[in-house]
């Protein structure tokens, strides 16, 4: 099968994507558009080709109004002959597949594009209501996200495919056996508590109402650590917030670094903490989950999908620190109710979360696709 697959910035997501591509054997067209260079190595993969476009001059402006983009887009349908396009963010990348007129079009929404960014830019909403007319399918992360798909754009249920962005599930619970004492041991962490959080350091993850939480959690309990992977545009914000509050020596601040390592220190966690305002299905919490962490999460929808209160984690309202640090001073106090919290997460992500499974799904979304006319909007 012939994929082009139109993405204006490659993430880590996508990129495990292009693999999976590869590795089936679909040929597949990357047609990108950013100020980031995608890897030469993903692109040298066997049966993967790129089209990028560099994106220099006011490039933040060039990727929310892409419009400018279509002819070249259309140049490379035209070489490419693709037999379906793919496509991710909704008012960017899948707004100009949209405007492209080609079908069959799968449309594939990262979540905060289809839940936050409608309200917030009526340019957004404009061009998810073009999007969702034009989109022969569409899958979503999470239930609450296929709902407001639904709900917003009257997009028809029948038509949406629930399918999170798996994880290999058993190659991470391997790697907990043996690793984890070694790294905890090169912190000098043997006898702590620790505490990973895995997001970017944007608004939309709420760590500034988690380091108010832990300037609660850590006069309390000494021993709690935190393991603070990742970066962004909030950093250097963060990192004097939790200087401020007096508990910066409590904190490891990783930076960005390979998936390798951070599995590595997922391994020496006891608990994983997302304080996110709102959110898809989490590839890292689903990534805790299958390296037997429990969880102390927000109450957004997705999270809830994965996390029962009670059984698998502990769940708190957004934005609330003072339920946010009770919750992770519980599990502290409480490494047998932790352990079983982690146990039960392992069965959940292994029955729902792993990545080949969910891989195959997408493939029967394509064959599907390419055998039948396009729907009427």
């Amino acid at each position: 099968m012939r994929i082009l697959f139109l993405v204006s910035c490659v993430t880590d997501h996508d990129e495990k994507f292009v693999r999976n591509l590869s590795a089936a054997g679909h040929e597949t067209r990357i047609f990108s558009f950013h100020w980031r260079q995608v890897d030469p190595q993903l692109a040298s993969l066997p049966h993967i080709s790129l089209d990028a476009v560099p994106l220099r001059v006011l490039p933040r402006i060039q990727r929310f109004l892409p419009v400018h983009l279509i002819p070249r887009l259309r140049a490379c349908i035209r070489e490419f002959r693709p037999d379906l396009i793919h496509s991710g963010n909704t008012w960017n990348e899948s707004f100009l597949a949209a405007l492209s007129g080609f079908h069959p079009l799968l449309v594939m929404p990262y979540g905060s594009d289809v839940l936050l960014d409608t309200q917030r830019n009526p340019w957004f909403a404009y061009s998810n209501r073009k999007v969702f007319r034009a989109a022969d399918w569409v899958t979503v992360d999470a239930e609450h996200v296929k709902r407001k798909v639904i709900r917003d754009f009257s997009y028809p249920a029948d038509r949406i495919t629930i399918i999170p962005w798996g994880i290999d599930v058993e190659a991470i619970a391997r790697g907990r056996h043996g690793a984890r004492e070694g790294v905890r041991a090169e912190l000098g962490w043997q006898n702590n508590f620790v505490v990973i959080m895995t997001r970017n350091h944007e608004p939309v993850y709420g760590i500034d109402v988690f380091i108010r939480a832990m300037q609660q959690v850590v006069p309390r309990n000494p021993g709690v650590r935190v393991i603070m992977i990742g970066g962004g545009s909030l950093t250097a914000t963060l990192k004097a917030q939790a200087e401020a509050a007096g508990v910066a020596g409590a904190f490891l601040w990783t930076g960005k670094i390979p998936r390798e390592k951070l599995l590595r220190y997922l391994y020496a966690a006891d608990l994983y903490v997302s304080s996110s305002h709102s959110d898809g299905t989490s590839v890292s919490l689903l990534e805790a989950m299958a390296g037997g962490l429990s969880a102390v999460l927000t109450d957004v929808p997705s999270n809830l999908e994965w996390i029962t209160n009670g059984e698998n984690g502990e769940v708190v309202p957004r934005s609330d620190h003072d339920a946010l640090a009770r919750a992770i001073l519980t599990m502290a106090d409480s490494p047998e109710r932790n352990a079983a919290y982690g146990r039960r997460s392992l069965e959940i992500v292994r029955a729902r979360g792993d990545w080949a499974g969910n891989f195959r799904d997408i493939e029967t979304i394509y064959a599907a696709l390419t055998k039948t006319k396009r729907h009427s909007p």
